[in-house]
């Protein structure tokens, strides 16, 4: 039997954030997506990662081994990405795989597993399309992701659910090789601790939990308050709460982030700050699939995808998706498209070539390199948002040549 981690036309709703990966590369709690369906499978059989075509070849990159094609003669466990495998899905997924039965599992109209007999994987496709022949049909309430506004909230909920199993209901953890420096409060009343391995957290830095602190990060005298996901190698200071940082990332200084998500290898300059609540108290309206939407969220930040630069003083609204690769200043009260320069009324493109060798030197201070895929994975996204950079009236061109 194979394990195939499959995703879904549901990405659409995730952009900007899932431009640059698959819905099950998002981090969520304690690790992404994917991790938590790999822990569950514990390695009990081969693994295939579907996903867009423009992204194979980084994900071959990046997971060498979870390739693997099968055999015609082979049953299959086909899982969506957005798929959150707590307990109850679980429990759904062995139930599966103890049947050996055809069957499919739908939750909130969308596939949420399917077990597929050998030879049906040709017939049923990827992402799967029902009904299939032959293919039983049930319906249970799973967790999936499905809406970018879900984030904040969700990954607090993970966060205490994962955390019971590393440091209990309201303990600490310090891996033995990171530093936390005397003066540092570590507040345990909401919710466990997690600090990974080679850390260090500065004084007078407060960490409430629920938090998780990944490996290799630095709080720098930063008030972190509940429902916090630091994932590796990122520089935190300033108040955050219930931000998810995705990895590589920082927020050395000063400034505000809540309710928000920051993918890799974005930097944000000094005050930059993110509105989470509105001044009627109102709930937030987001722009999904190009239609304009009720979140039901009061307090709800920004989404910033991978490789954004901030200038210092930058505030963003509250409900805000930041293109890939995008270098804001000033007030940001709009959507930003990819590859954008923004200050002001100013909206220019910024050239892919320029792009690149800022993310070579970022990458470059971090110990990485830009591989090859890496490079023309963000070629082509640069190619791809071209239309909506267009359509909101970015401007080719130098930065400032419009200027008086």
């Amino acid at each position: 039997m194979i394990l195939i981690v499959f995703e879904d036309e549901g990405y659409s709703r995730l952009l900007p954030l899932t431009y640059t990966r698959p819905i099950y590369g998002l981090r969520l709690g304690v690790g992404t997506l994917l991790e938590k369906i790999l822990g569950w499978w514990g390695g009990r059989g081969p693994v295939k990662l579907h996903a867009r075509e423009y992204l194979m070849e980084v994900l071959r990159e990046r997971y060498p081994g979870l390739h693997e094609e099968p055999g015609r003669d082979e049953d299959a466990l086909l899982v969506n990405g957005s798929v959150v495998m707590d307990g109850r899905a679980v429990k759904v997924a062995e139930r599966l795989v103890s049947s050996g039965e055809a069957r499919a599992v739908m939750a909130g109209g969308r596939v949420a597993m399917a077990y597929l007999t050998r030879g049906m994987l040709d017939e049923v496709g990827l992402p799967p399309r029902l009904p299939g022949p032959g293919l039983r049909v049930e319906e249970e309430a799973l967790t999936m992701l499905g809406h970018i506004w879900e984030i904040p909230r969700l990954n607090r909920i993970l966060l205490n659910q994962e955390m019971r199993g590393i440091v209990g209901d309201r303990g600490v953890r310090v891996e033995e090789d990171s530093e936390v420096e005397e003066g540092v409060i570590l507040d345990t009343r909401e919710g466990p601790i997690y600090i990974g391995h080679r850390c260090r957290v500065e004084a007078p830095t407060r960490i409430s939990g629920p938090a998780y602190i990944g490996d290799g990060t630095m709080v720098l005298s930063g008030l972190i308050r509940p429902g916090c996901s630091i994932g590796p190698v990122c520089r935190v200071g300033g108040e955050v709460e219930e931000t998810v940082f995705q990895g590589y990332s920082n927020k050395r200084h000063y400034g505000y982030l809540g309710h928000t998500y920051v993918g890799e290898w974005v930097n944000l300059g000094a005050g930059t700050t993110v509105s989470n609540l509105k001044n009627t108290y109102g709930g937030y309206r987001m722009v999904e699939d190009g239609r304009v939407v009720e979140t039901g969220r009061m307090f709800l930040g920004a989404f910033i995808a991978d490789h954004v630069k901030t200038g210092i003083g930058t505030l963003i609204y509250g409900g805000r998706r930041v293109g890939v690769a995008s270098h804001i200043q000033g007030l940001v009260t709009e959507d930003v498209p990819s590859f954008t320069y923004l200050h002001g009324q100013e909206r220019v493109e910024l050239g892919i070539t320029q792009v690149i060798k800022t993310a070579k030197r970022m990458m470059e201070r971090r110990g990485r390199t830009l591989t090859q895929a890496e490079e023309r994975l963000l070629r082509h996204l640069h190619s791809i948002t071209r239309e909506e950079r267009e359509r909101r009236g970015v401007k080719r061109g130098r930065i400032g040549a419009n200027k008086s």
